[in-house]
């Protein structure tokens, strides 16, 4: 079996890079208002990386540091509630 350094089987690399051009070839065609679009792709011996339009709004951490917030604020007023 011809395996890498990590460990990883030649083979399941190969095909794990099909699968993400396969991936990135379909996110390419998708065009619809409610997804952001794929821009561009690069790629590196070692990386692919994929470069999206930037959506107005929030960005996705302050969405979650919103959600945590929220989270918290029921949890405290569940204690309060049942204290």
């Amino acid at each position: 079996m011809n395996k890498d350094i990590l460990g990883v089987d030649e083979a399941a690399r190969v095909m794990a890079q099909r699968r993400m051009r396969d991936e990135v070839r379909v996110l390419a065609e998708l065009d619809h208002p409610g997804l952001v679009r794929m821009v561009e792709v690069c790629e590196s011996p070692q990386h692919l990386f994929i470069v999206m339009e930037r959506a107005p709004g929030r960005t996705l951490a302050r969405a979650l540091a919103l959600a945590l917030a929220l989270a918290l604020a029921l949890a405290l007023a569940l204690a309060l509630t049942l204290a």
